[in-house]
């Protein structure tokens, strides 16, 4: 009953605080680094043993707290592994793209890439241990640059949603206009304001709040009193897009030696074209791989940022006039009395009626519902 009902519901909401508040005390004790070349990580003890060094790579215009709530569920499942995740060059807390303008030449992959990667892998004393990455866009396609440039680096590569241009794909990409576009200074903003305000947008709404918070938090930077601005430029962020043009990763992906495991957002429209679905593309791509254990992972509920996806979409609260929050029950799937005699679903079932006669009535009024022809007056 209600009873039952409430009960759910605050375990569940008590449940999801306790995971926020998880998250928040295993992104403090995480160690903030910085390597010689000003490229910022954090790095961190998962589990209570000592296991493989695991690297977190993000995507255009993002930065690391964008996989915090990964971090968060393998720190719940206890996985004894040492998580690193770092900020690009011209993203988060890392050092600024040198150059001014958008042009493929600002930000090439596999200069860029391998140089970022090279530096952490440095610092965090990578040498002569096992390393898996995890790379989602443009961090998932770094990935595969430098074990292409580097075998041996990586014992195993997952990537999330790569970008990887597909034959049929446009040659503009469509996102460097709408980027030189955007907005980067905000006056008489916080962080917490910014957060509310994207978590609104069409583009941010699915994402995990912590996750959100935590872009938000490396993602803009105070550039005066009352004043936040993107630490990414937009002329940075579509530079990286025009060097994604110039870039043919697929090779680079088809000769791997170590074993991929390719992920997709089933909403994913990365790399759609006229004639494949983005998701389509993908199990194109892990059907290059030279060794994937697992077959295409399709996250169905997702589009192109799966790591910050909230896992279950939470539908918004609707408030009572007394002030309680009412969180809606999922809708149950209707019962069906099966395919009728034509092959067209059946109808709802009748309710049982005890006694001979009524069962008997209850028998012909399901014939005649479930009947194709026409029903006697």
């Amino acid at each position: 009953g209600d009873c039952h009902g409430r009960r759910r519901r605050k375990r569940c909401r008590a449940e999801a605080a306790r995971g926020l508040t998880m998250m928040a005390h295993l992104v403090d004790s995480f160690v903030e680094g910085v390597t010689a070349r000003s490229i910022a990580y954090v790095r961190g003890q998962l589990g209570r043993s000592p296991g493989p060094l695991v690297l977190f790579t993000h995507g255009s215009g993002f930065n690391l707290g964008c996989w915090e709530p990964a971090l968060a569920r393998l720190a719940e499942a206890r996985t004894n592994v040492e998580a690193v995740a770092l900020d690009w060059s011209g993203h988060g807390r890392s050092r600024a793209v040198p150059g001014t303008g958008a042009s493929a030449e600002r930000f090439v992959w596999d200069e860029v890439g391998c140089e970022d990667l090279g530096d952490v892998l440095g610092a965090t004393a990578a040498a002569g241990r096992t390393v898996y990455g995890v790379g989602h866009s443009f961090g998932a396609t770094a990935l595969s640059l430098m074990e292409r440039r580097h075998p041996g680096t990586f014992a195993g590569l997952v990537l999330v949603e790569p970008i990887i241009r597909m034959p049929g794909m446009p040659e503009r990409h469509p996102l460097v206009e709408r980027t030189l576009r955007r907005r980067r200074r905000f006056e008489g903003a916080t962080h917490e304001a910014l957060t509310e305000r994207f978590g609104q947008s069409r583009a941010l709404q699915r994402w995990h709040p912590e996750a959100l918070g935590r872009y938000v938090g490396r993602g803009f930077v105070e550039a005066g009193p009352g004043c936040l601005e993107l630490a990414c430029h937009p002329e940075v962020e579509a530079s990286v897009y025009l060097g994604g043009m110039q870039c043919d990763a697929l090779p680079a992906v088809a000769t791997l030696a170590c074993p991929v495991v390719v992920a997709a957002g089933g909403r994913s429209v990365t790399l759609e074209t006229a004639e494949a679905s983005s998701p389509q593309q993908y199990a194109a791509i892990h059907g290059r791989c030279a060794r994937s254990p697992l077959p295409l992972q399709v996250a169905e509920h997702c589009g192109h940022a799966v790591p910050s996806t909230r896992a279950v979409p939470a539908p918004p609260p609707t408030a009572r006039a007394n002030g309680a929050v009412c969180w809606p029950r999922p809708a149950r799937a209707r019962r069906s009395g099966g395919p009728g005699v034509d092959g067209r679903p059946g109808a709802p079932r009748v309710a049982r009626l005890w006694g001979y006669r009524r069962r008997r009535r209850a028998e012909q009024i399901q014939a005649l519902v479930r009947s194709p022809g026409p029903r006697p007056l």
